[in-house]
């Protein structure tokens, strides 16, 4: 039984990473510190597939849920499970080792899956563009590598938001030498004329039709689509929501401020929502794709994982 404290401070410990870090690295730490747990496994033959149905409920029970690191978690359970039905003689050490090639197999199919969205995404970025970014998306990072690698001559706008994450994003732009400016994201008119395309990042679609995104993008996206403004949005199908989604897909917390002599309540939320219609373009590991085809190839894939809603019992509303 995990107690209720310990999922609290586990989702506040995944927001606050995915947050920083982005979805898909986030992720991709997830399993390499599970992977270290498992080779520090101690434990008796027959409680290490205990412990891998115990991660199983901690990652669907976290606020909000993380759709691709439930993807990655369940996907190597089922192979764990399958494992054990034709191997129940293994020893713990062989288990063990299995375990560990599980991971790493599952971590490197969402490293192919990256690879084959950067491949459709070559065409995206041209010669001349100044495209807005604002949030640390690292499947945006790679295209515009990608871009720089094929010799395309572009230049960054960036909405500035909060200093934390704005620095992660100036860091990396620095770092790999593009032409940037930064505007702050409630002046975004001043300069509307010069912007080609916006580029957003992505934690999951839900099944609302609805992109699940860092905080605050929302409205800019809004603003980029009145403003007629072409919107990407990189995201592969393993981060599209296994679950029904009820109206709030977002970790809503409430803080008191004091400010010299002014005391006031402050609402911050974990992530943002807008509907996929705002979207021109989702570049994906199965092509570009239009916000119809998109929502098509989504409620596909919904009924398609339909089973492993009922194996693990995922409840058909999330937090």
């Amino acid at each position: 039984m995990i107690s209720p404290s310990f999922i609290d401070s586990t989702s506040l410990l995944f927001r606050e990473t995915e947050q920083i870090s982005g979805t898909r690295d986030f992720c991709f730490m997830a399993m390499d510190s599970f992977k270290k747990s498992v080779h520090d496994f101690s434990g008796k033959k027959g409680s290490l597939e205990n412990e891998v149905l115990d991660m199983v409920k901690l990652v669907k029970s976290t606020s909000p849920r993380i759709s691709l690191l439930m993807f990655m978690i369940f996907k190597i359970s089922e192979e764990f499970s399958q494992y054990l039905l034709v191997s129940p003689q293994a020893s713990i050490s062989d288990q063990k080792n299995k375990l560990e090639e599980i991971i790493e197999e599952v971590k490197n199919a969402r490293k192919k899956s990256s690879e084959k969205l950067i491949k459709f995404s070559k065409d995206v970025i041209e010669n001349g563009d100044v495209i807005l970014l604002h949030d640390a998306s690292h499947s945006i990072f790679d295209i515009l590598c990608q871009a720089k690698t094929d010799k395309k001559q572009f230049s960054i706008l960036l909405a500035e938001r909060e200093k934390k994450k704005n620095l992660i994003i100036i860091r990396f732009l620095i770092k790999h030498n593009f032409s940037f400016q930064v505007v702050p994201e409630y002046l975004l008119s001043q300069v509307k004329a010069t912007i080609t395309k916006s580029m957003f990042g992505a934690v999951t679609i839900n099944s609302l039709h609805e992109v699940i995104s860092d905080a605050g993008t929302g409205s800019i996206v809004s603003q980029m689509k009145e403003w007629k403004i072409p919107v990407y949005v990189p995201i592969t199908n393993d981060k599209f929501s296994l679950w029904e989604a009820k109206e709030h897909h977002t970790y809503k917390t409430k803080k008191h401020k004091i400010s010299e002599d002014i005391e006031y309540d402050k609402l911050s939320f974990s992530h943002d929502r807008y509907p996929t219609n705002l979207v021109t373009y989702f570049i994906t590991n199965k092509g570009i794709l239009s916000a119809d085809e998109l929502n098509k190839k989504y409620d596909s894939y919904y009924k398609e994982c339909s089973f492993w809603r009922k194996k693990n019992k995922i409840s058909e509303t999330d937090n």
